[in-house]
């Protein structure tokens, strides 16, 4: 028998798309620990190039009954609900993609199932990994800003063409730009404030013939400041990706982690230049120390996407606490249907 130290989680991916394809694979495959062994394709064999050591299967019973220790479900949002319950009843571990179901009251239930079957469930939040976000988080927490009273995120794209993906753009629940894009920077404005006191939020459709929620606004409120979260599909001109604002002095910052593109080029996450940002792409620190004004460039911090996968490995192993937990992804969930709410009836919905 392995070592603990050598042991490989074997891995089942429901799913092949984008997310399978861009992040979950090349993360897995990156992590020696980890050995994709199948793959749920209804129809196609898209999985074999990228791991042909991997079975396609075409059903999800047939992924859960194999020898087979985690499970990725890269599959449309409507469904994680099901399937999670179905691989948590199964007693498999469970790594979800983002949203971890449509409703509260759903992911609620999915806690108290993994807890009962004592299995490790998480939600694919990996832009807590982004160079931005932890560049900003170890500005806060530095004090340099002093107390921050104003937070402003955007996931802007340009997106004026209908996903080809035809489930994205049906009207039917956890679709929109506030469940795609949204529960990124909600959940990044929750691990830096913690939950809001009150949500009020802007929801709409812009494109032309959309079904869909294309753009957000969505204010959190907590006491003494309150953040800003912003999502558009039709932003062809970036603005800044993150503006902190505090008694003290901001911290501004453009361009989206680097990451992304470099996986969706065919690169894996090897050596110490992963994740880094040119310095023309560094954010900027305008403050003051001790009564003296300071204006300067900050290196951005590498962002770690492997970080995320490598927690989820100790945590099956039990020999760390679970960074991204079910409990959280409940969280960003009651704010996401509180902007829901707000947006219907135009005012401010208290947590």
């Amino acid at each position: 028998m392995k070592d603990m130290m050598e042991r490989i989680i074997n891995v089942g991916i429901a799913g092949c798309g984008k997310s399978a394809q861009v992040f979950h694979i090349p993360l897995l495959k990156a992590d020696k620990r980890f050995a994709i062994k199948a793959v749920l394709e209804r129809s196609s064999d898209s999985s074999a190039l990228l791991c042909p050591q991997a079975v396609v299967v075409r059903n999800f019973q047939d992924l859960l009954s194999r020898d087979i220790d985690l499970v990725v479900i890269c599959t449309p949002n409507h469904v994680h609900y099901e399937m999670v319950r179905q691989a948590v009843r199964a007693r498999k571990n469970v790594v979800v993609e983002k949203p971890f179901a449509v409703r509260t009251a759903e992911a609620l239930e999915l806690c108290e199932l993994a807890k009962q079957e004592n299995v490790v469930l998480s939600v694919f939040q990996n832009r807590r990994w982004d160079g931005d976000f932890l560049t900003t988080k170890k500005i806060i927490q530095s004090g340099i800003l002093g107390r921050i009273v104003n937070y402003e995120a955007h996931y802007d794209r340009y997106a004026v063409l209908k996903n080809p993906t035809v489930w994205k753009e049906a009207n039917i629940p956890g679709t929109g730009v506030l469940y795609d894009l949204g529960v990124h920077i909600a959940d990044q404005a929750v691990q830096l404030f913690g939950m809001p006191l009150e949500v009020y939020a802007d929801l709409c459709i812009q494109r032309e013939d959309s079904l869909i929620t294309d753009y957000c606004h969505v204010e959190l409120y907590y006491s003494g400041k309150k953040a800003i979260l912003c999502a558009g599909k039709l932003v062809r001109e970036e603005g800044p990706r993150i503006a902190v604002h505090g008694s003290l002095g901001s911290y501004v910052k453009y361009g989206l982690d680097p990451q992304e593109a470099a996986l969706q080029a065919g690169s894996l996450p090897a050596g110490s230049s992963w994740g880094a940002e040119p310095r023309r792409a560094w954010g900027i620190l305008n403050t003051e120390i001790s009564g003296t004004a300071l204006r300067c460039a900050v290196e951005t911090e590498c962002g770690n996407y492997p970080a995320y996968y490598s927690n989820i490995y100790e945590a099956i192993l039990g020999r760390a606490e679970l960074l991204v937990t079910p409990a959280q992804a409940c969280d960003v969930l009651r704010i996401i249907e509180a902007a829901i709410q707000s947006n219907q009836t135009g005012s401010r919905v208290r947590l």
